[in-house]
């Protein structure tokens, strides 16, 4: 069972019998429903609060935007297979060579309750968003997981000027045959910031100008839909903009998939506002969000910056 993004607890219910109490964190949820399940229909219960909690990030009554309740992100289920590729521990890591060939590294692991899957592996190829093969790997399970290297031989970077991407699909196969599949579409940058001289995407220096950005609407407040964020992407780019800030929570993939398509170069931050403090439990739900919100966001090359608060004072909870 999965949820989108949004903001509060609740409980959830299976045919009367509650299943997990929940924490929307802006990014939503997954919860495993008992195997044992039997088929037919089934009623799920959702009960949610958006009052002011102390330990629920914001953690502030009246931060300067609207606490909506309601889930804004959607729910589905899902169907899975075992094993499985595990989408947290996957990741995509690029080390960009302006004068080579490009190295693009595949690291994940599997998830099985049964048992290892020692005879399984994975096989990835990389296309371009138009769908052009340019490189494929393997990977057989080690110690550390899968891993597996792919070479492009004219790669082709991501930037606010030309954001190229790519799709990676990875299959997991046995001697049976295919078990599960992930795609992941990424783009191939390298972003710093310079002592005394900006911010560089690549080698080239580049000015950052944009604006803040609520995902908030009369009428709609912050359900909204791929298309609502793709024109709010549009418009930004077209005022001039290469950079928005997510004030002052995590926000929709849909919006941030936009930004990959248009060069929208963006600042993803905790759900703050004054609000940053040392209470234990604060930094514990703090970093829950901030390693979650990573987690699902990492491979979106227009994210240039993490943000761990906003107008916050706090040295205990920054420096822990």
């Amino acid at each position: 069972l999965c949820a989108g993004g949004f903001y509060g607890i609740g409980d959830v219910w299976l045919d009367g019998r509650r299943l997990q109490r929940i924490d929307g964190q802006y990014l939503g949820f997954e919860i495993p429903l008992p195997p044992s399940m039997a088929r037919g229909s089934h009623t799920v219960a959702i009960r949610l609060d958006n009052s002011f909690h102390r330990n629920v990030l914001p953690g502030k009554k009246n931060p300067d935007f609207l606490l909506y309740g309601g889930l804004v992100g959607g729910v589905w289920i899902e169907q899975r297979p075992w094993p499985r590729i595990d989408p947290c521990s996957t990741e995509i890591v690029c080390r960009p060579d302006p004068a080579g060939p490009q190295l693009v590294e595949f690291r994940s692991s599997t998830v099985n309750p049964h048992g290892a899957t020692d005879k399984a592996s994975i096989h990835w190829t990389i296309t371009t968003i138009e769908g052009d093969l340019v490189a494929r790997c393997a990977s057989a399970p080690s110690t550390s997981g899968f891993e597996a290297q792919a070479t492009l031989s004219e790669p082709r970077s991501w930037s606010p000027d030309h954001p190229h991407l790519y799709w990676a699909e990875g299959r997991l196969e046995n001697d049976s045959g295919l078990i599960d599949t992930m795609r992941i579409r990424f783009g191939i940058t390298r972003g710093e910031f310079r002592r005394g001289d900006g911010f560089h995407i690549g080698e080239d220096r580049v000015d950052l100008h944009g604006a803040n950005r609520h995902e908030s609407m009369p009428g709609i407040g912050s359900a909204l839909t791929p298309e609502i964020n793709r024109a709010d992407a549009r418009l930004l780019k077209n005022y001039g903009c290469n950079y928005v800030r997510l004030s002052h929570y995590p926000q929709s993939p849909t919006f941030l998939d936009a930004c990959d398509e248009f060069g929208l170069m963006v600042y993803a931050e905790l759900a703050t506002w004054k609000s940053v403090c040392s209470r234990r439990g604060w930094r514990r739900a703090a970093k829950r969000q901030f390693r979650d919100l990573i987690t699902r966001d990492r491979h979106h090359p227009s994210v240039i910056l993490w943000g761990m608060g906003n107008e916050s004072r706090s040295r205990r909870a920054y420096f822990e």
